[in-house]
């Protein structure tokens, strides 16, 4: 099963952690989605980015409400969200 998602922005949380974080990124960046990681850990997070052409690293703690207008203040929409929590 092939998923396309070219053109979306897909918000990843915990997207810097060891393991299924970081491959749900690489995941997204397979199947053509902008990859936007959300992590407390913003230097492993602009590493992990930094792996992938146009993505982008936002720290934060997604419990906080404050996190969510700093991810969608960058974008203009997010498609899709997934945590790894």
């Amino acid at each position: 099963m092939k998923i396309d998602l070219t053109g979306k922005n897909i918000l990843i949380t915990g997207g810097a952690g060891d393991g299924l974080g970081q491959g749900i990124c690489e995941a997204v960046h397979v199947a053509g989605g902008r990859v936007v990681i959300s992590d407390l850990d913003i230097d492993m997070t602009r590493k992990i980015a930094g792996r992938y052409e146009g993505a982008l690293a936002v720290a934060g703690d997604v419990s906080n409400d404050k996190t969510w207008p700093a991810c969608s203040g960058k974008l203009k929409r997010i498609s899709e969200y997934c945590t790894d929590l």
